[in-house]
């Protein structure tokens, strides 16, 4: 049993061994595809030498960093976490794991991970400086202060820990303690013996234009350029080296060697807004405001946000005198300044103030307002107000060019809107024992309304129709016969305590005298083809009062019934044509025949006048049908009076819209007979 047991365990052992060995084969084999680039090629390796040993730790760090080498950073992230997991006490994978969260952005977790490494190696400077990079990106710059100093005390000649204090201090505003640190910095990597060595020292570049950046702010130009154009010396490439180089020029007013800077800095990246708006200012400073704008929105369509471009760009429309345009962008950039959470909104605050009394200024007229009365005539100088009331409500407006800055409605100051043009107003003023009130409305500008509003007292009753003639029954019906023949002579009069002012009969005013009380009224009114009449009268104070009258024909004469029965007449007048000799007499024809009727037993005329083709084949293919069998028509008669041609035996009458040589465009009358 024994032999059996030690053989088991040998066996066991031999292929544990034979497993470790597939396993660093395909490592072996991983790292060799990685160095020639074939990344896909070797994370298949990896996989293959992790499903050979699960607890591979080289394998899952190498895995990741090919991963991470393609941009896929969260499965990075996952490989770096197993490896951590399987040897919790080794850094790295910790430190990998804190640099995959940074580029996934997600700096709080990174930042545990830092310090987690730190933890497992005290005094690791790398940890101490990875921890404040993730505190700067979250902006937590005093945090990211103590990281900095924790990263110094641990390697006093670590030039990237005085660098990151320096950007820290920065962006606080504290510009004094960042000159130092930045300093400090530079110091650092120039005594390096690695930074002297070097044959490639652009990544270098960032601590001159840190340390430039500083000079520039505590207002050392002369200082800011030389450093810039160390940055420049090293990494020719680096657009934001000759980006803020130009700057620097600019506030030296050495306006060509700035615009150099800054069309180098555009050639070597073109999406810098910052170049193009420093740029423009450029331009502005020499007095070419059309360049400069179209540079500004060069930068704004870069940066939408971007207070710099957008104040810049206020200047050179106000150097235009283009004002108006001006206080709007001065508006977006004051805004913007505020959203971007600027540390300095002064010069916005200054700018706006001033470009608001330009415009104020240039504005200013010497009208006096105007007011208007919902309830008023503003010629008559007058206010309605319920009759017996004692308290009313006055609503209106005042016009001007310009804001109001005060309206007073009797014994009342009324609250408004100040920032709108025509300010609406609503007042309640006391009736008693007054006859007037003042009306008082200053602008901005000083000018002054000073009125007075003569108050009239109206009553809230409708007007009362009464017709005369014809006489109307209890149903409010009129009984037509033949003998009133195709018009109607309407009469009556209006009762009402106020003037009338309008008085409408199925849509036509009515003659009447609107300077008289209870006035009266006569029409005569055509009444062919209609079977109701509607009067609308309103007085002087809105009251409207409507009747509406219904028409009753008989439908005979005092003769025997209509051997025809129900019988109606169509008459098609046209004489309007767009593209044939127009017709005058046409409109007599049909008169005649319509006076000629007058003798017979027809119901109802329905007249139709200058009709296009459309329009005819719609009346009498479905209009007129329907109204026929609506109403039991058993004659119709149909008049033509308009142009008519006859061809092959077909007549054909010609809507006004008939084209003479297109016989496509008649209308057929053996198709109507049909």
């Amino acid at each position: 049993m024994k032999t059996i047991l030690y053989l088991f365990i040998a066996i066991s052992f031999y292929s544990q061994s034979i497993s470790a060995q597939s396993a660093k084969r395909f490592f072996t084999d991983a790292k060799a595809a990685e160095v020639a680039g074939n990344l896909d090629e070797a994370i298949d390796y990896y996989n293959k030498a992790i499903t050979t040993d699960a607890k591979y730790f080289d394998a899952y760090i190498e895995r990741g960093n090919c991963l991470n080498k393609q941009g896929k950073f969260t499965e990075a992230l996952a490989d770096y976490t197993a490896a951590s997991n399987l040897e919790p006490k080794e850094i790295k994978p910790f430190l990998l794991s804190g640099e995959a969260n940074i580029k996934l952005r997600n700096y709080s977790a990174a930042y545990n991970l830092f310090i987690k490494a730190s933890e497992i190696k005290k005094k690791y400077v790398q940890a101490y400086q990875s921890a404040a990079l993730c505190k700067m990106c979250m902006r937590e710059f005093n945090k990211a202060l103590t990281e900095c100093d924790k990263a110094i005390e641990a390697d006093k000649s670590s030039a990237l820990s005085y660098l990151y204090k320096g950007m820290c201090y920065d962006s606080l505003n504290e510009f004094k303690p960042a000159f130092e640190f930045y300093t400090l910095a530079v110091d650092n990597i120039e005594s390096n013996s690695e930074f002297k060595s070097a044959n490639d020292k652009s990544s270098y570049a960032k601590y001159y234009i840190g340390l430039g950046n500083s000079q520039a702010a505590n207002n050392f130009a002369d200082m800011a350029f030389s450093t810039y154009s160390k940055a420049i010396s090293i990494a020719p490439d680096s657009y934001e080296a000759y980006e803020l180089r130009g700057k620097v020029n600019a506030a030296r007013m050495k306006l060509a060697d700035a615009e150099a800077d800054y069309n180098q800095s555009i050639t070597i990246f073109s999406k810098n807004p910052n170049a193009f708006s420093g740029r423009a200012y450029v331009y502005y400073r020499l007095g070419d405001y059309e360049k400069a704008i179209s540079d500004y929105d060069k930068s704004i369509i870069l940066y939408k946000n971007n207070p710099v471009a957008l104040k810049g760009k206020a200047q050179c429309l106000e150097s235009l005198n283009k004002i108006n345009e001006a206080q709007s962008l001065y508006n977006e950039a004051y805004t913007a300044a505020k959203l971007v959470k600027l540390a300095d909104l002064k010069p916005y605050e200054v700018a706006l103030k001033n470009i608001s009394e330009k415009v104020f200024q240039a504005n200013r007229e010497g009208n006096s307002p105007t007011v208007e009365f919902v309830n008023g005539d503003t010629k008559r100088m007058l206010v309605v107000v319920p009759k017996n009331n004692l308290k009313a409500t006055l609503e209106g407006r005042i016009l001007d060019e310009n804001k109001i800055e005060k309206i007073i409605i009797g014994d009342f100051e009324a609250s408004f809107d100040k920032e709108k043009l025509n300010p609406t107003f609503s007042v309640p003023i006391n009736l008693l024992m007054k006859n007037e009130i003042e009306v008082y409305a200053q602008d901005v500008y000083g000018n002054e309304l000073k009125t007075y509003y003569k108050i009239v007292r109206a009553e809230k009753e409708a007007p009362k129709i009464n017709l005369l003639q014809p006489m109307l029954t209890a149903e409010k019906l009129i009984n037509l016969t033949d003998s009133d023949g195709f018009k109607i002579k309407l009469s009556g009069g209006i009762e009402d305590e106020s003037f009338i002012k309008s008085l409408v009969i199925n849509g036509y005013s009515a003659n009447f005298n609107s300077n008289s009380y209870n006035p009266t009224f006569s029409i005569n009114l055509d009444v062919v083809g209609i079977d109701s009449i509607k009067i609308v009268a309103i007085d002087e104070f809105d009251n409207t009062s409507a009747m509406v009258i219904t028409l009753k024909r008989n439908g005979g004469k005092n003769s025997d019934a209509n051997p025809m029965g129900k019988t109606w007449a169509v008459f098609i007048d046209n004489a309007k044509y767009s593209q044939l000799p127009m017709l005058e007499a046409s409109s007599n024809d049909v008169m005649s025949m319509k006076s000629a009727l007058q003798a017979y037993n027809v119901e109802q005329i329905i007249v139709k006048s200058d009709m296009t083709k459309q329009q005819m084949e719609k009346f009498f293919s479905t209009e007129l049908r329907d109204m026929v069998i609506a109403n039991n028509v058993s004659s119709l008669m149909i008049f033509y009076a308009g142009h008519g041609k006859f061809i092959n035996e077909v007549g054909y009458w010609l809507p006004v819209d008939a084209n003479k040589k297109d016989e496509f465009t008649f209308f057929n009358v053996s198709s109507l007979k049909n």
